[in-house]
């Protein structure tokens, strides 16, 4: 009977809790036509059971609709969650390479300071377009270190990135995708240090399946190291 097809699609819809004002509404309706059946009442009972049976089907069209906005809430939430972790990760990453430039600046500066450091010192390195290059192409290393999913090979180009933090983080990832858009490039301290400007999107996958995806204006600082160009700061 078309009553009791409608009363199984509700409550495998979950009617029973979802729309259970409904579903309370459409047994009391069958139980009443079912008395009236026999008492010989067959039209009105007929009636009664017509209507359970649509209102069994309001009651499953209803917890359908529950269960699909809670979904669309969870998914929010989740997105909101993935945010805001993203969010922390960069602000822990960016603390701790402030306070390592401070402790490298620090270790410099007193090098500097003494007699034999002053005099070993070496001359600045030039900024022509080779020496961009090499900056450039540290940035290129950094983006293919997250894709790695390697905490290693981050720290190779960024030595104060925390290491405990990307292994929490890329532990919980199947694939990373880090986009740096470079937009300018500028040397300071006689052309030791750079800044770049950039625009720079991460895109994520858990291994739970959820994609993520950010992007925001940053600033890398970073520092030749004999031959090398690393980072020491992002802002």
């Amino acid at each position: 009977m078309a009553r009791d097809a409608s009363k199984t699609d509700a409550r495998n819809a979950g009617a029973t809790s979802g729309a259970a004002s409904e579903f309370s509404q459409a047994l009391q309706e069958a139980s009443e036509g079912a008395k009236l059946r026999d008492a010989g009442r067959a039209p009105s009972a007929v009636r009664l059971f017509w209507a359970a049976a649509e209102d069994f089907g309001k009651a499953a069209e209803r917890s359908r609709q529950a269960a699909s906005e809670r979904a669309g809430q969870a998914q929010l939430i989740e997105e909101q969650v993935s945010q805001r972790q993203l969010a922390d990760e960069q602000a822990r990453m960016k603390q701790a390479a402030v306070e390592e430039a401070r402790r490298h600046q620090a270790v410099e500066q007193e090098r500097l300071n003494s007699p034999k450091g002053a005099a070993a010192q070496p001359l600045p390195p030039g900024t022509d377009a080779s020496e961009e290059d090499r900056v450039r192409g540290a940035l290129r290393r950094y983006e293919a270190a997250f894709a790695s999913l390697s905490v290693s090979d981050v720290r190779g180009v960024f030595p104060s990135a925390p290491a405990d933090q990307l292994e929490r983080t890329f532990g919980d990832l199947s694939s990373y995708r880090l986009d740096v858009q470079i937009q300018k490039v500028a040397f300071f301290d006689n052309g030791a240090s750079a800044t770049v400007a950039c625009v720079v999107t991460h895109e994520f996958r858990q291994k739970s399946g959820k994609e993520t995806r950010a992007s925001r204006a940053q600033t890398f600082v970073l520092q030749r190291r004999e031959k090398a160009w690393v980072i020491v700061l992002i802002r």
